[in-house]
Formats: structure tokens, sequence, C-alpha cells
């Protein structure tokens, strides 16, 4: 686009096949400066995530601090970041390389000092991310949906939902943590799917809405994980006290879709991504499946 008013900046610029970059991520402040995070030297060792800032809409950004690099745990995967009212930003990744079994722990940090500087990362130590899942789990790339998201609350706490592997019995539900205002540590305080079925709750998006209204989406297979291809649905719940409880679960879709999470080989897929947005009383939710020749791009909307 070349407008004047829309023109496209660059946050970094990369050279040579070791310093591709990847996996970008975008938040802006209580007073509309933009943060960006990104992985840079993707896929390769020791591979950090950047943050950039921009104080004038965009049209510049300083020059980028590492937020999160690599340690004893891998590289970190993205920088999930939110920016709560007072400009406290929080950034999250899982650590490892994008596989079926390698997110192997969450690291965690944060700036009080509107992105010049961050803190020592931290470990969640409760959390235990993706790890080999057993059959018929084992030969599908579900890893790929494994986020922890991260959302700024409106008392000041970051609330960070993920899909937390247990067990090695493929049971996988969508826990929630809290990281109080001014606190050192995220403590576990919630599971968000509401069915008890050991199985795989994957592909989540979380949202938080201008009246402190807490919203999540994910895919799970609870009506179809004995079926011959494990088949999946779309789920959706809200919760009105940062996240201590949900409503509950809602299934959106009519009609259970399989396929390779993640991976696009054929009729019946899933894309790696969904999306929820809430405003004015009003939430909607999108996702991509097939249940024919072609993916096909949804959006469910409700009213709260």
């Amino acid at each position: 686009d070349s407008r004047s008013d829309n023109p496209h900046q660059v946050v970094q610029v990369s050279r040579g096949p070791v310093n591709k970059t990847d996996r970008e991520w975008i938040a802006i402040g209580p007073n509309a400066e933009i943060y960006v995070t990104y992985q840079f030297r993707y896929h390769y060792p020791g591979a950090p995530v950047m943050l950039t800032r921009s104080f004038d809409h965009g049209a510049t950004f300083d020059d980028p601090i590492v937020a999160l690099p690599a340690d004893s745990a891998g590289s970190p995967v993205y920088g999930a970041i939110a920016v709560d009212k007072a400009g406290v930003i929080t950034i999250v990744s899982p650590m490892g390389i994008l596989g079926p079994d390698s997110f192997t722990a969450i690291r965690w940090t944060q700036s009080t000092t509107g992105g010049a500087s961050v803190s020592a990362p931290a470990p969640l130590s409760e959390v235990r991310a993706s790890r080999p899942l057993p059959p018929p789990w084992d030969a599908r790339s579900y890893a790929f949906l494994n986020f922890a998201l991260i959302d700024a609350a409106a008392d000041g706490s970051v609330l960070l939902n993920i899909p937390e592997q247990l067990a090695d019995a493929g049971d996988v539900p969508i826990n929630v943590y809290r990281l109080a205002k001014g606190g050192s540590a995220f403590t576990p305080i919630s599971r968000a799917n509401d069915d008890g079925v050991v199985t795989l709750h994957l592909q989540n998006a979380s949202a938080m809405d201008e009246n402190g209204i807490y919203h999540l989406t994910w895919i799970d297979a609870r009506f179809g994980k004995d079926d011959p291809v494990p088949t999946w649905d779309v789920f959706y719940a809200s919760s009105n006290d940062s996240g201590g409880t949900f409503s509950p679960n809602l299934k959106l879709t009519s009609t259970r879709f399989i396929g390779d999470a993640g991976v696009q080989n054929g009729k019946y897929a899933t894309g790696e991504l969904q999306g929820v947005a809430a405003r004015g009383r009003k939430v909607y939710v999108t996702w991509t499946t097939s249940t024919g020749d072609d993916p096909n791009v949804y959006v469910s909307r409700g009213s709260y």
C-alpha cells in the first residue's frame, strides 16, 4: 500500500538464511504505542524473541531488544504479548523447536519501562506443555496447536491459557493461570473446558473485552475421540471473574471434522489457528475446517 497515511515499515532487516524472522505478534499500549515481538533466526539454535516499539503510530520503530533468549530448554517459539492499562508489558513463550514433542517449558518476562528493557526470564514451573502423545494422537502434528496465550485484565492481572498435557494419556485440558498485578509468578486458577473427558483440547484463542469479560475458544474431540479417525468440534466459553470460573461450554459447530491438525493434507483438514474478538456485548469466533473438498472459513456471532 503506497498511500501516505498507511506506509509499510520494516522493523527487522534480515540478510542471509540464518537471519530469517517469523511468528510476529503485536499489541497496542494505553497511549497508542505499538509493540511488536518476533522470533529472530527462526528455527536456528539460540534463536531469541525480539521486542521493538513505536511511539509515532508505526511511522518509525526503535532498535529491537532481546525479550526472551534461548536457554537450556531451547529457543522461544514466539512471543505472545499483552499490555495492561498502566503500560506494563508481559511476554510469554513456549521453549523448544516446533514439533510434536518439543514444547518442554514456558518462559515469561515483563517490562515496566515501556519496552526499553525487560526483566530476567522466569519459568512457569507449574506448566507442562506438549509431550509425546499415545495413539491415535501420536501420528498427527497436534503440537502445532498448543498456544500459550495471554490477556491483560482490567484489575492489572495477566491471564494465561494453554492446552496443558498433564499425563501421557492424551489428557490435554485448557488450563488458565493468573499473574497478579505486581506478582512474581503465575498460579493455576481454573480449567475452561467442562467436559471432564480425557482427550485433546487444542487450537485455543482468547480475548478480553472492554467490560473485563474473558472469552476463550478451542477445538476438542470430546464427542469424536473414539471415531476411527478422531473428529473435532469448536467450543466457546466466557468468564466474568478474570478467569476464575467459566460459563458452560457452547458447541459452535454443527458437523464434526477430521484431519491432521495444522497440516492441510486433503479433505477434512482443519487450519492451524482460530480467533475470537468481542466488543459491545457481541462475540465473534472464526475457524477453518473442511467437510468436503475445500477448506472454508467460518464465523460465528453471539450476544452476551
